[in-house]
């Protein structure tokens, strides 16, 4: 018996920091919630595609918001 991962495409988002409105460029977003061996490259774990695009432009708890996304395959 076979088991085959698959992994979800990354997400590339912009956005800026609630605190103090910097904003920020290009950082990347695991779908998954499951730690990948190039952590340091990820911004942010388990946030999905329709989560992201549901909450854009909005405050949602978290210490940044996102106004701009798109997939990265």
């Amino acid at each position: 018996m076979s088991h085959t991962i698959t992994r979800l495409p990354h997400i590339i988002v912009d956005g800026y920091w609630v605190d103090d409105w910097t904003k920020f460029e290009g950082y990347v977003i695991s779908q998954s919630n499951d730690i990948e061996e190039d952590d340091d490259n990820i911004f942010f774990y388990g946030l999905t595609e329709s989560a992201i695009a549901e909450s854009l432009g909005k405050e949602t708890g978290e210490d940044f918001v996102i106004t701009h996304y798109e997939i990265n395959n």
